[in-house]
């Protein structure tokens, strides 16, 4: 890759960061899931379980439905 595309490609990078942090920053958790594919897989451990290799997370989401009722859950349930 030349030093121009990686250039674009690493300002295009971290403009989708600074769009996903400011997202969650502002308390915008209705639009966080529109970050992800249809499919996906989002999980949230503990660094010792990941070091142990356990697969348990505190958070799981294998699609953008699953991360809209987490969302869901913690505006509703989680008060």
């Amino acid at each position: 890759m030349d030093a121009d595309r990686e250039l674009l490609l690493s300002l295009r990078l971290n403009a989708a960061l600074a769009r996903y942090a400011r997202c969650l920053d502002s308390d915008h958790l209705e639009q966080w899931p529109d970050f992800f594919s249809e499919d996906c897989l989002y999980k949230v451990t503990t660094a010792e379980n990941q070091a142990m290799g356990y697969p348990a997370a505190l958070i799981y989401g294998s699609s953008r439905a699953m991360l809209r009722d987490r969302v869901r859950s913690l505006r509703e349930a989680n008060i």
